[in-house]
């Protein structure tokens, strides 16, 4: 009998052990992405050390607020983000 955690989550007896996941990710991995890789990978290699981040756009495309991620598990503060879409005029009149 194993952790009641894991029952139902394909770990252990219900289904695979860590071990036997991460070497179905590796062998995704290896047969899937990088065999085709040539087909996955983005067209411009800068892409693929980029993060990510968020933005907020007005009714003319210009962006009022810009987060560019830091590094790996960083996000753009929510409430920041918020208060820059809350911001926005979205009557038309062109005042906040």
């Amino acid at each position: 009998a194993g952790s009641a955690v894991w029952d139902g989550r394909g770990f252990g007896e219900s289904g695979l052990r860590p071990f036997e996941l991460a070497t179905v990710r590796l062998q995704n991995m290896v047969s899937g992405i990088i065999g085709n890789w040539g087909t996955l990978k983005p067209p411009d290699d800068e892409l693929l050390v980029r993060q990510g981040g968020a933005a907020v756009l007005d009714g003319n495309g210009e962006a009022t607020y810009f987060y560019r991620d830091k590094g790996i598990l960083t996000y753009a503060p929510v409430e920041d983000v918020l208060d820059a879409a809350r911001s926005l005029d979205t009557s038309g009149s062109g005042e906040k």
